[in-house]
């Protein structure tokens, strides 16, 4: 399970991905396709900006179910 925080960058330059694994780790990453995940695994989301729309679609064909906690 992992967990994602998308948010607009200080010098509004586009997002940046928060990730985590475990809850204390975090790590950063500018693409959805990079966060090391595979079929089976779950990616929760705080909301998926229109520019990541792709990379997570991308996600979802390599069988990874993810989740939009927005509403």
């Amino acid at each position: 399970m992992r967990y994602c925080d998308v948010h607009r960058r200080r010098d509004d330059t586009g997002f940046r991905i928060t990730y985590t694994m475990d809850g204390e780790n975090f790590r950063y990453t500018d693409s959805p396709l990079e966060i090391p995940v595979g079929p089976g695994d779950q990616v929760f989301v705080d909301v998926i900006p229109v520019v990541h729309t792709d990379g997570f679609i991308g996600l979802l064909r390599r069988g990874v179910e993810v989740y939009c906690l927005a509403t």
